[in-house]
C-alpha cells in the first residue's frame, strides 16, 4: 500500500476564488509546487465539479480580490461552502477561504476600518500540527480588510493577531482550517509561512522526502 502511495503522490485541489488578479493565484501556485515539485489540479469557484472530490487528498482554498465580501457574495461561493461542510478529507483556506470556512459553519465576517498589509506578528495560542517547528510567535503576511467576528461553532481558536482574534482555527473533529494571513507570501527574512503550508500539506499525507503520500 505505502509503495503504490508514494508512487501516486500527493493528490491536491487548489480552488481559485480570485475574480481578476491572475497573478496572485499564479503566486499561490508556484509556491505550492516549489515545496511539493508538482502542481496542484484548480478548480474556478464559480465551476466547481464536486464529484470529482473523491479523487483528491486534500484541498486548498485561495483568497480573493473582490471588492465584495461575505456575507454579500456568499450566494457567489454558496457551491463552494457546500463543499466545506460535505467533503471528508483536509481543507486549509487562505484569507478568504479562511472566512469562507467559517461562514459556512455558521460563522459571520466584519469590516474593518482599515486594511492590514504587509508582515505581522501573530501568537499562536494553541500547539497544533499546523505549527510544527514554529515558536508561539510568528511573522505572516496579512492583506485583508476583513476578518471572523468569532470563531464559529465546532471550531478550535489556534491563533490570534494584535488587533482582533481570529486569525488561525482548526475544526474540532475534521481537518479543516483556516489562516487569516497569506502563507505563499513568505520570504527569506520571513519564512514562517512556508512552513505552514509544508505542514499542511503533510497533515494532508505528503512525504516531503519521497515528494508523495505517507
Amino acid at each position: 500500500m505505502h509503495a503504490e502511495a508514494l508512487a501516486e503522490g500527493l493528490k491536491l485541489l487548489l480552488i481559485n476564488n480570485y475574480v481578476k488578479n491572475r497573478m496572485k493565484f499564479e503566486r499561490l501556485l508556484d509556491k505550492i509546487y516549489t515545496i511539493m515539485l508538482e502542481k496542484p489540479d484548480i478548480m474556478e469557484f464559480n465551476s466547481l465539479d464536486t464529484s470529482s472530490l473523491k479523487n483528491y487528498d486534500a484541498v486548498i482554498l485561495s483568497g480573493t480580490d473582490s471588492t465584495r465580501g461575505l456575507p454579500e457574495v456568499l450566494p457567489e461561493y454558496g457551491k463552494e461552502a457546500g463543499l466545506i461542510r460535505n467533503y471528508g478529507g483536509p481543507i486549509f483556506g487562505i484569507c478568504f477561504g479562511h472566512q469562507l470556512i467559517s461562514t459556512a459553519f455558521g460563522g459571520r465576517v466584519l469590516t474593518l476600518s482599515h486594511k492590514y498589509l504587509g508582515f505581522h506578528k501573530v501568537e499562536v495560542l494553541r500547539r497544533d500540527r499546523l505549527f510544527e517547528g514554529l515558536p508561539s510567535l510568528i511573522r505572516v503576511y496579512e492583506a485583508h480588510a476583513r476578518v471572523v467576528e468569532r470563531v464559529p461553532p465546532g471550531f478550535i481558536h489556534l491563533a490570534k493577531a494584535k488587533d482582533y482574534d481570529v486569525e488561525v482555527i482548526r475544526h474540532k473533529n475534521r481537518p479543516i482550517y483556516g489562516v487569516q494571513f497569506h502563507p505563499e507570501r513568505y520570504c527569506e527574512e520571513y519564512p514562517d509561512g512556508r512552513r505552514i503550508l509544508e505542514n499542511f500539506l503533510k497533515i494532508s499525507g505528503w512525504n516531503p522526502d519521497c515528494r508523495g503520500k505517507i
